[in-house]
């Protein structure tokens, strides 16, 4: 034994709950607690993950809770509300070439620090070792010599788990295993510790690391250090039996250290003297990614299923395909209806239309889980308890749950609350999990549906009071009722977030504060970026979805990301994935095939490989084992492109037919083959034949959706159907009626006074609180009036307000319709001074520039025109500069040059929204074509 236990092994007490345990047992005498606070933040430090600072900070608690019998509270799981007293906390802090161990806030001064030893930083099986040998030696030398004192657990080597605990550690949602810990931390501290009390927390721990994984916190993190070290505690103290590498497999496969998990599988394969509980048999499958295998393993022993299903999720849920995590997330769900992990999955990879009842099972479920099992938390004071039956409701009562969250939180205080992790803990587990669904709920409001979420803030904004990402929901109920720049002041916060540890899940927030532009201009998006990195494991989880993040943009990046995913787990379906797209071998083509090619992943990088060579059967054959596993949009969207390429184009609409009609959708995907089918037959002008499609994909309510069904039902001569749904999508998705005036004087048809009206109104209403884009529509739309001074009016204060050489250049046009050649070639002039904006404008003003010396009715060179315009990537910009380049044109008379640029101007598919399509369309009507006889639809006849 390498323990430093002083009472030799006891009688076991087969009494089950700990309450009971507890009320036979004198508890011995606290000693001060012992708080070990947040780590210090530092910056620019080298990759290192959040899960090797949490082996290091665990080893100091497990010192202090395990070696003194100290009650012990930790900052990662924010344990405690305030400040506590310096002389009961330590500190942590990891610099760029050591770690510090300080008794004082932010003191230079430590009582403990180690330099990295090069292999801490990728071998976290050594960082493991060595973190576990100090928690028994130099950290509790630490702790005592800063004014602690206490004895180690006792040893009962016979004494058992408690009596529910393998009952609560088959439960895959995060309660029963908080429960399970709680009681077997109690049992270890009042009567002693055993292989069988380490091994529920090795297995409780590693499930709490997997099963917290999508909140926005690193409790996860701190889960999965508190099972690596346990189990390493386990295997130190008996060296002889397979029973601690068993569990050591276990923790290591949980969190991501596959490779190593199965060399103890193996070690333990060797031994002798116990017999393999059914739960060993799952860790070599998941470690071979054998998700058709633990599937099957599922049959028989619910305990078995529930988890060997829960690791069949595991397999595919960095797959990148939609359609076999979703069929294995649902399966996994009929055993375990309570699992919230695996719901937050399927919120992430559905949309629209499944997400909008997914979005709220997540809560309904989570409610209920606290109605049945809040109350039989370990320990819980009675008057909690009975305030928490005060406060039940049919459909859950969110106000209640934060008051029950804060008294948890007073009541966690070590003098009375002696079990551990904390009711803090649980209080901060209810709190993380509350956000997640509260994210997830605004998020489809405000971005999928692009509605007005601020309601929906108001009513959860209260649940979240002492919440670090609060702001993140704040942000979302102003984005459709603020300007961006106000919307961006809560997500400047995000420069802060350094203080909290930002991992992986808070990709969402790095997507909006992107679109909002704040990252260079601010640490925001970059801090976003970087501590996400930073804070990255060199675990197999961690990696992959690093990798996915990332895509293959950056090759050196990818390739780094891809060889410590080899270290780690060389069975990780992304290294043969990489290696069929990048390093292509003909000869081991067939063998990947056949091993693991009913492996989504595998099939889909086989496939896109034959697609690149032309290679049709062979790619669609790959695409049929994909669409096999994984039946989704992804899968049946690129074999129909393979019969479309290949030639086969009525094989193509075959295909789409065949997803609609037999495939599940987990979001709008049913809705988006029949646009494409409608759209591709509207371009052939069979109406008739789109407008079902279309009229199908109309239900769904999508923007897009309602967008096709007005094309079919105006292509079909119904103008007032397709009025009424132009219309439809200006009252539920947009800030502005101008999409019905664009539409009225597109078509021709349709009330174009009355939505004239309502547009100049909206848009004048305004005032100095105009946005951007909203001024330059004003500008647009007063300029196709001729309203020359209303024009240059929105110009100039957009002009005023950021300089830029769009605005300019309207004025510059209007000044040359109106024969202002002063103030013409004073705009123009000015193009090249701008620090920043459109080079492609400025290239075209100079084009003007060099037109208007030669003479008063010379225009540019068409081919030099054309080459600005298709510079620019982005077509509402292309069509902007078409829109200009016609206005110079048929100021000097030459309409059939103007011509030129506005049939380029013309394709319909986004004419609803785009601005410039108000000047686009009156110039041809000034010269007498009829918009709707260049349309990519034209009417039917």
């Amino acid at each position: 034994m390498i323990f430093r236990h002083r009472t030799a092994p006891g009688s076991a007490l087969l009494l089950p709950l700990v309450i009971l345990i507890t009320a036979a047992i004198a508890a011995p005498a606290l000693a001060k607690p012992f708080y070990l606070r947040p780590n210090r933040v530092q910056a620019g430090l080298p990759t290192r993950g959040l899960l090797m600072q949490e082996i290091l900070r665990q080893s100091v608690l497990i010192a202090a809770r395990d070696e003194l019998g100290l009650q012990t509270r930790d900052g990662h799981l924010r344990e405690w509300r305030g400040n506590v007293p310096m002389e009961f906390a330590q500190e942590m802090s990891f610099g760029p070439t050591n770690v510090m161990l300080a008794d004082k806030p932010g003191s230079k001064v430590s009582v403990w620090s180690h330099d990295y030893p090069a292999d801490w930083i990728t071998d976290y099986s050594a960082l493991v070792e060595n973190a576990e040998s100090m928690s028994r030696n130099e950290f509790v030398a630490v702790i005592e010599k800063d004014g602690w004192t206490g004895s180690p657990n006792d040893v009962k080597e016979s004494a058992p788990a408690p009596a529910d605990g393998e009952n609560l550690l088959a439960e895959m949602e995060q309660l029963s295993q908080l429960a399970a810990v709680r009681e077997t931390h109690a049992l270890i501290h009042g009567d002693g510790e055993s292989l069988d009390r380490l091994g529920v927390l090795v297995r409780g721990y590693a499930n709490l690391g997997q099963l917290t994984r999508f909140q926005w916190s690193q409790e996860y993190a701190v889960f999965q250090a508190r099972s690596l070290l346990y189990a390493q505690r386990m295997v130190v103290a008996h060296p002889e039996s397979p029973v601690p590498l068993w569990h050591r497999a276990y923790a290591r496969a949980l969190a991501g250290f596959q490779k190593d998990a199965l060399k103890d599988l193996a070690a333990a394969a060797d031994m002798k003297g116990a017999t393999a509980p059914p739960w060993v048999a799952l860790i070599e499958p998941l470690c071979h990614y054998q998700t058709g295998k633990l599937v099957a393993m599922s049959a028989g022993d619910d305990h078995v299923g529930k988890l060997a299903l829960f690791l069949a999720f595991l397999t595919v849920e960095q797959s990148a395909s939609q359609g076999a995590l979703m069929d294995v997330a649902q399966t996994a769900m009929a055993k375990n209806p309570e699992c919230l992990r695996i719901i937050d999955a399927m919120c992430r990879n559905s949309g629209p239309g499944m997400l909008n009842e997914l979005s709220e099972v997540g809560p309904q479920t989570f409610s209920q889980t606290l109605g049945k099992r809040l109350q039989t938390m370990p320990d819980l004071p009675k008057a909690i308890a009975d305030r928490i039956q005060q406060l039940k409701r049919e459909g859950g009562n969110p106000q209640g749950r934060e008051e029950i969250c804060q008294a948890l939180i007073d009541q966690s205080d070590p003098a009375h609350d002696t079990s551990e992790p904390s009711l803090a803990t649980l209080a901060r587990m209810v709190q993380e999990t509350t956000f997640a669904h509260i994210h997830t709920r605004i998020n489809l409001i405000t971005e999928q549906w692009g509605v007005d979420g601020s309601d929906y803030a108001a009513e959860v904004l209260p649940q979240l009071n002492d919440h670090p990402f609060k702001f993140v929901i704040q942000a979302y109920g102003v984005r459709h009722t603020s300007s961006e720049n106000q919307m961006g002041k809560y997500f400047q916060q995000a420069s802060m977030m350094a203080d909290h540890s930002v991992t992986l899940r808070l990709v969402p927030i790095y997507n909006v504060a992107y679109y909002l532009k704040i990252g260079s201009a601010s640490p925001a998006t970059d801090a976003i970026v970087g501590w996400m990195v930073h804070n990255t494991d060199a675990s197999a989880w961690d990696l992959e979805q690093l990798s996915r993040f990332y895509g293959t943009g950056d090759a050196k990046w990818s390739a780094e990301i891809l060889a410590n995913l080899q270290r780690v787990d060389p069975d990780s379906p992304l290294i043969l994935e990489n290696a069929i797209l990048n390093h292509w071998d003909p000869a081991q083509a067939k063998r990947w095939e056949y091993e693991q090619g009913d492996y989504p992943t595998i099939a889909m990088a086989l496939a896109k490989h034959y697609l690149s060579q032309s290679a049709w059967t062979d790619a669609q054959r790959c695409l049929n084992k994909y669409i096999a596993v994984s039946p989704d949009y992804t899968g049946y969207e690129a074999l129909a492109k393979s019969y479309d390429d290949a030639g086969n184009h009525d094989q193509w609409r075959a295909t789409l037919d065949r997803y609609i009609n037999e495939a599940p959708a987990f979001g709008l995907e049913h809705e988006t083959a029949q646009c494409e089918i409608a759209r591709d037959y509207m371009k052939k002008g069979d109406y008739q034949k789109a407008l079902p499609y279309a009229d199908r994909a109309y239900q769904s309510a999508a923007q897009w959706a309602i967008s096709c069904d007005a094309f079919a039902h105006q292509g079909i001569g119904d103008w007032a159907g397709a009025e009424r749904m132009v219309r439809e999508n200006v009252d539920h998705y947009s800030e502005t009626p101008l999409a019905w005036y664009i539409w009225c004087n597109h078509t021709g048809h349709g009330d174009l006074k009355k939505s004239l009206s309502v547009t100049l109104d909206f848009l004048n209403s305004k005032g100095p609180n105009a946005s951007d884009e909203e001024l330059l529509r004003l500008g647009y739309l007063q300029q196709s009036l001729k309203k020359y001074p209303e024009a240059i009016a929105a110009f100039q204060t957009r002009l005023d307000r950021a300089p830029g050489p769009v605005s300019a250049m309207g004025i510059a046009l209007i000044a040359d319709a109106t024969q202002d050649a002063a103030t013409r070639d004073k705009m123009l002039g000015q193009l090249a001074t701008y620090s920043q904006g459109d080079a492609n404008y400025m290239k075209l003003g100079s084009l003007m520039e060099t037109a208007i010396a030669t003479g008063p009715t010379v225009t540019p060179d068409p081919a030099a025109v054309i080459a600005v315009i298709d510079a620019k990537n982005d077509v509402f910009e292309q069509r902007g500069l078409c829109a200009y380049a016609a206005a110079f044109c048929l100021n000097r008379g030459k309409k059939d040059q103007a011509l030129i640029y506005l049939k380029k101007a013309v394709p319909a598919q986004d004419y609803f929204d785009c601005s410039a399509r108000i000047l686009v369309d009156s110039q041809l009507r000034d010269i007498g074509v009829d918009p709707m006889s260049l349309d990519t639809y034209p009417p039917a006849k």
